[in-house]
């Protein structure tokens, strides 16, 4: 009996200022990309105006897509605790919105991305993006670093995951 409905994983990296998308979905036993981008937020703006835009436009890309999964990047503290501070707070934010919207939710750090798109935990982002685009076929033109972090992580959990396939 076919599955009628597709896995469609909403990969996210997660951001104050910038939130990376994609939508891909898992169909005949490949990895479609269907969109990917960034959630801008306005710098004027204060930090709950911008969680508000972040869940306003992720709201709308996933009554759009209606992904039935998140791919979600670990949010590692870093040497200024005050942006690690806000980017688990985004994070938050972005998870509350998943959680309603009756994603499940997968996480994943930096190095098993890395392992899983290139095989070596320590690759930097220039092999990270040279292998998504050979694998996956994408255009050959620039994409902002935070989108391509959420195409990683999307690939990471069709890669680690597997699923049956959509036929």
């Amino acid at each position: 009996m076919k599955n009628k409905n597709p896995q469609i994983i909403l990969g996210i990296d997660p951001g104050y200022d910038r939130v990376g998308y994609c939508l891909a979905q898992i169909l005949n036993s490949k990895l479609e990309i269907l969109d990917f981008g960034c959630i801008q937020t306005n710098k004027q703006n204060s930090l709950t105006q911008r969680y508000q835009e972040t869940s306003k436009n992720l709201n709308k890309i996933i009554k759009k897509y209606k992904p039935n999964i998140l791919a979600i990047e670990t949010v590692l503290f870093s040497v200024n605790k005050k942006t690690a501070m806000r980017v688990a707070e985004a994070k938050g934010v972005i998870t509350q919105i998943c959680l309603t919207n009756n994603l499940e939710i997968f996480e994943y750090n930096p190095n098993q991305i890395k392992l899983a798109i290139t095989g070596n935990g320590k690759a930097d982002k220039k092999a990270v993006e040279k292998m998504l685009k050979l694998e996956l076929k994408l255009p050959n033109k620039k994409t902002l670093d935070d989108a391509m972090d959420a195409i990683a992580i999307a690939q990471t959990h069709y890669l680690v995951n597997p699923k049956p396939a959509i036929v």
